[in-house]
């Protein structure tokens, strides 16, 4: 369970660290 919740912890956490990069990047994908 743990484990589990550590995994989608740091997705969610690399989501939101991404997501942000993408809208100020610029528009090239």
């Amino acid at each position: 369970m743990t484990k589990k919740w550590a995994v989608c912890l740091s997705i969610i956490i690399l989501v939101i660290n991404f997501i942000p990069n993408l809208m100020q990047g610029p528009k090239v994908l």
